[in-house]
């Protein structure tokens, strides 16, 4: 987690006497903050931190602001005892006092209810009624609050209770507390997002944080130790503006002069502040983006929080942290998820294979997943390592933990002892695991230097792989570890054969890089906008994506935007086609086994056909299911065992069963074995043709007539085929044909001519 100051402002004394910052408040779309300070209202625009205005309705300090849900109007509440309720013009409309100085004013959610607290009173007002309805407590009254579907209203009183009313003002619940007398409710806030379960958190000076249930009027979790007293309480919804955005963190500010976060268990989180005072009063934008704060000494500040993204994946696990105390281990293949619980914060990630390490503040958890059950997510705790290991990145190997600071490289097994140290010459600034063999993993270095280092993990001496001219951004070496991909701060990809040191080749625009964990030659990188898919000396494929690429594994990238993690699938086709055209058949295969249509395994089915490639055919043809070539495959295979196997007679009958019957021709002819030709023309009653392939000889021409013969009766033209039996010496077929059709004349000339006289 990181903060970055917008901006900053102390009143000077022309503006305001007294320098304390009571209070802060957004109004509902976050443009304007409200600061009270000594007895004005000082008016910023959030944007830039420009004072646009100063109010003047009090005669004493400003202790509190409320803006309304519908950003028409505001209400302050200060010493002079009196409530005033302004327009969002920044206008007075009207006033009413109290009896004693108003300590805490609250808007109801969804209506102009205003709930307004003085030291021993509290009173309910709205536009509709002429009086303000007050109710006396028993207790000083401190600070309200009111739920998010306003029907309760919270009270912390300076005796340590904690009291909860309807939104009629009756009681309902009332919460005593450990050691109440000496712990002063100082602050209340309801989580603002409904579906909480009316969540109430509570700080007081006794120094600790108490979250209550009023479902069920019960606390729940432990109080909270600070160690410090605590004077400002706000929730932050991180994204708000998201449907499912939810209240997990706790802003809390106060005498140790820093504003924290916490998460809603109550767990410190980070430090969004370190100031000069004590932080009075801190509050969240309403879309999350920001913090404001102020302190006791007049400054007002506003912080841009950043949660950065903390996470680790190896092939299809990946683990990302949660709320900043969780972990979420997402099968990407099945789109399965589980939450591992720490409780604390979480510093890093890292997973290899079913193995899931957890940095937190002071150990690391190593934790396992069943091997021998795929897909199987259940993480049982199996080591911990009680250090506090200070690295700007971890990894994890099937028995070690591997921790990069600066120039070093720890190894660490899981018992928590300093295996080998490795000592670059350079600060590092990329660091991956390419896996291996257990125990004998390899990682990949990227240096600030331009240095590519790869290092086994039982080995001592790191492997240069590469030197490139500027800062490694990101490396990654494929699969069968022949080649390394490589992007320098000149945002360039550079691809290295790894034995000879070759540049293979280059591509701008990238920022990230992943070769494909199933195929080799395929990697993708992203960068201006695009994700980029290469493959071998193919030209580039582009698609329209914004993200980074953090794997890739088959057809699917999986890119992280904006801290959400995605699968895209990519088209490979026009790559198995080219591989197709370059007759690297097997390439086309194994490429078009990550996932391709029935048109694409035909097509190269009938690629390796031609190729004489039969049993990559058949597993082609296998996939689509298509009879007729397995068929065909089949009778290859019983003449390969008889031993009549010829390659041009095969693609002879290929180009016949695809009905290219000119190039099976010629393949026949080229075989030795024309008869096949005009057996197939005769066939097809393509007599022409047929008689190109006839061989010399009485037989092939007597068998061709016959066959023109039988096809002409087929056709009703009984003449014609008569004469084509006359011709093929086939007289009793034609002598029955005439007798059948009463030809004297026909059979008188067959005698005349004496054609059959033997």
């Amino acid at each position: 987690m990181k903060s970055v100051v917008l901006w900053g402002d102390k009143p000077s004394e022309e503006d305001v006497e007294e320098q304390s910052v009571n209070a802060l408040c957004f109004n509902p779309d976050g443009s304007q903050l409200l600061a009270g300070v000594g007895a004005k209202i000082l008016v910023y625009d959030t944007a830039d931190g420009v004072l646009r205005s100063a109010l003047s309705g009090h005669g004493d300090v400003v202790n509190t602001i409320s803006y309304a849900s519908d950003g028409s109007r505001f209400a302050s509440g200060g010493a002079d005892k009196l409530v005033v309720i302004w327009t969002n013009e920044l206008q007075g409309m009207l006033k009413y006092a109290h009896d004693s100085s108003v300590q805490c004013v609250t808007y109801h959610p969804t209506s102009h209810l205003l709930a307004s607290c003085s030291n021993t009173d509290f009173g309910l007002w709205s536009p509709e009624q002429k009086n303000v309805t007050k109710t006396k407590l028993t207790g000083r009254i401190t600070c309200c609050a009111w739920s998010a579907d306003g029907q309760l209203l919270a009270f912390g009183l300076y005796n340590g209770q904690v009291h909860i009313r309807d939104k009629e003002g009756n009681e309902k619940y009332k919460f005593d507390r450990s050691d109440a007398a000496n712990s002063p409710v100082w602050n209340v806030s309801w989580c603002p997002t409904r579906d909480d379960e009316l969540l109430l958190a509570a700080v007081d000076w006794g120094q600790k944080l108490t979250l209550y249930q009023a479902t069920g009027a019960k606390q729940t979790g432990k109080e909270r130790k600070l160690g410090f007293d605590p004077c400002g309480l706000s929730w932050l919804i991180k994204d708000a503006y998201k449907q499912e955005s939810r209240a997990e963190y706790i802003l809390i500010g106060g005498s140790n002069k820093e504003c924290t976060i916490y998460s809603r268990e109550g767990f410190k989180l980070g430090t969004v502040c370190t100031q000069d005072a004590w932080i009075w009063c801190c509050c969240a934008k309403p879309d999350g983006s920001a913090v404001a704060v102020g302190t006791t000494n007049g400054f007002i500040g506003m912080y841009d929080v950043k949660f950065g993204v903390v996470h680790g994946i190896h092939k299809d696990r990946y683990a990302y942290r949660d709320n900043m105390t969780d972990v979420i281990v997402h099968h990407l293949a099945t789109d399965q998820k589980v939450k591992v619980k720490c409780r604390e914060l979480v510093r890093k990630i890292a997973t290899y294979k079913t193995t899931l390490a957890i940095q937190t503040l002071d150990k690391i958890l190593i934790y396992e997943a069943p091997g021998d059950v795929p897909h199987d997510m259940k993480y049982k705790t199996t080591f911990k390592i009680n250090k506090n290991i200070e690295c700007s990145s971890m990894i994890v190997t099937s028995s070690y933990i591997i921790t990069c600071q600066d120039k070093r490289l720890h190894c660490f097994n899981f018992s928590g002892e300093e295996i080998r140290v490795w000592q670059m010459d350079s600060p590092i600034r990329y660091l991956k695991l390419i896996g291996g063999p257990s125990d004998y993993e390899s990682v990949l270095i990227g240096l600030k230097n331009g240095g590519v280092y790869q290092v086994f993990v039982n080995n001592p001496f790191p492997q240069l792989l590469a030197k490139q001219n500027g800062v490694i951004y990101c490396v990654d070496m494929n699969v069968n570890r022949t080649k390394v991909a490589i992007i320098d701060d000149t945002l360039t990809l550079y691809v290295y054969n790894v034995r000879t040191k070759e540049l293979l080749y280059q591509e701008p625009n990238a920022q990230t890089v992943a070769w494909n964990i199933s195929f080799p030659d395929m990697l993708a990188f992203s960068g201006d906008g695009f994700i980029n898919i290469k493959v071998a000396d193919f030209p580039v494929y582009r698609q329209n994506l914004q993200g980074l690429i953090v794997g890739f594994n088959g057809c699917t990238i999986y890119l992280l935007h904006l801290c959400a993690m995605s699968g895209i699938t990519v088209p490979v086709t026009d790559a198995v086609y080219r591989y197709m055209g370059k007759k690297q058949l097997d390439n086309a295969y194994r490429l078009a086994c990550l996932g391709e249509t029935n048109k694409t395994w035909d097509a190269l089915g009938h690629a390796c056909l031609e190729q004489g490639q039969f049993d990559l055919a058949k597993k082609c043809f296998s996939r689509t299911r298509d009879v007729k070539y397995l068929n065909l495959l089949a009778n290859y295979e019983e003449s390969a065992k008889r031993g009549e196997t010829k390659m041009n007679i095969n693609l002879g009958d290929y180009y016949a069963y695809s009905g290219r019957f000119q190039d099976a021709a010629r393949n026949y002819q080229q075989g030795g074995a024309p008869e096949r030709a005009m057996t197939m023309f005769s066939d097809l009653r393509m007599f022409d043709q047929a008689k190109e392939y006839m061989v010399a000889g009485d037989m092939d021409q007597q068998r061709l007539l016959n066959k023109q013969a039988e096809w002409a009766i087929t056709m009703n033209e009984q003449r014609r085929a008569a004469e084509l039996f006359v011709a093929a010496n086939d007289f009793q077929k034609a002598i029955d044909l005439a007798g059948k059709n009463k030809w004297a004349d026909f059979i008188l000339k067959l005698f005349k001519e004496d054609l059959f006289s033997d």
